[in-house]
């Protein structure tokens, strides 16, 4: 009420939203004053970790946007913002590069631990940030896909991208001077893992299909696209990128007697991938974008691999440590900020295995449906919004 939500945008880089650390301070002053009054810095979980270990308190450039307090442009704490939600800045830590030297860890404490006292903690990033860098997009122009739970695509900026929409948000880089402008969405690996919950775990497993991801790889790779295509909307949590509805909700679309569970599961990949073009797109009105390399569990898949390439229509590529990239990028920072190396070593540690290109056919097949699952999103905002309402009672 206070602050526009353009103008929030551009301070921030972000929309409003109540993931954001610099509204759930405010609820606390309001709901729970005496915790507020007796609270001397909020910190992030890393921080804290940090504050632990050499008993300074500190945020980096990453953490700090992401609290909707924090100017993105000249890397400050937002005046306006502390004011508009009425939070003391004196309760918030300083704000550092993600490469800075908190010192040496507390005497104390290296005992507990078994570390030796002389060794030092770099102040690190958040998780956004550290992937970015374990995808090895650290230039201008890189782009990665994180593809877990969540899923998210981001390119590399000198700028933080503002779009007339505000569909996508910009973080602030481990790098200096950089910004990783990114589309999340919020049901990705979750949908897959609820499709799996939902329709294979429930007793009908033989002994041999105890690796029921490997067991739906299989299955989904030896069958064909069903003749009559279902539609999914993956928005079991409601959805951020692009459109910013926490009332969307997980939606199946041209069911009919003749499916199987198989194609349905592999209507939850097509509706998950689809979500992506949707951010792609997003982005790519704004900025050209090559190759993406592709990072997180859900894409050692054989078969997500393939449907995400058609659908997007970019080549892809997958690094050897998909899994592990985000804690690697995670200590390629502590590397960086301990002078082993610099950022432009970090490609050196990426190493890609597999390059995938998107079939001719099968792209344009999945572009007439792309159509019709951003109509069926559009048509259905008000009834989402209609069932919330009855949720609500």
């Amino acid at each position: 009420a206070k602050v526009p939500a353009s103008d929030l945008y551009k301070i921030t880089g972000s929309r409003l939203s109540p993931t954001y650390q610099g509204l759930k301070i405010a609820w606390l002053k309001k709901y729970e004053p005496d915790l507020y009054e007796r609270t001397f810095k909020f910190l992030q979980a890393k921080d804290y970790i940090n504050l632990r270990l050499t008993g300074r308190f500190a945020t980096d450039f990453s953490d700090a946007v992401m609290t909707a307090l924090f100017d993105i442009s000249s890397l400050t704490w937002s005046e306006e913002l502390i004011s508009a939600l009425g939070i003391e800045g004196s309760k918030l830590p300083d704000v550092y590069a993600s490469i800075t030297d908190l010192g040496e860890i507390r005497k104390e404490v290296a005992t507990d631990i078994g570390l030796p006292n002389s060794c030092r903690v770099i102040l690190g990033a958040g998780d956004g940030c550290s992937a970015a860098v374990g995808a090895g997009a650290v230039e201008v122009g890189d782009t990665y896909l994180y593809l877990g739970s969540s899923a998210w695509i981001s390119t590399i900026t000198e700028e933080p991208l503002l779009d007339k929409e505000m569909r996508v948000f910009s973080g602030a880089h481990a790098v200096r001077g950089l910004y990783f402008p990114s589309g999340t969405m919020q049901a990705a690996g979750t949908s897959y893992s609820w499709i799996k919950d939902t329709m294979y775990c429930d007793g009908s497993m033989k002994e041999s299909d105890r690796d029921i991801y490997s067991y739906l790889d299989t299955q989904l790779c030896q069958s064909h696209r069903h003749s009559e295509s279902i539609l999914y909307l993956p928005y079991l949590l409601g959805e951020r990128s692009p459109m910013w509805n926490s009332n969307a909700r997980g939606t199946f679309i041209g069911l009919s007697a003749s499916h199987k569970k198989v194609d349905i599961v592999r209507a939850v990949i097509e509706g998950v991938s689809m979500n992506l073009k949707w951010i792609l797109e997003s982005l790519e009105e704004s900025l050209p974008i090559g190759k993406i390399r592709v990072i997180g569990g859900v894409i050692k898949s054989r078969i997500w691999k393939r449907i995400i390439s058609n659908i997007l229509g970019k080549t892809i590529t997958i690094p050897e440590n998909v899994d592990e990239a985000t804690s690697i990028g995670a200590a390629m920072i502590a590397g960086v900020g301990a002078g082993l190396f610099n950022f432009s070593a970090v490609r050196n540690f990426v190493v890609d295995v597999e390059e995938i290109e998107p079939i001719g056919e099968q792209q344009e097949d999945y572009l007439r449906l792309y159509d019709l699952f951003k109509e069926s999103y559009l048509a259905l905002e008000k009834t989402f919004e209609g069932l919330n309402g009855v949720r609500r009672g």
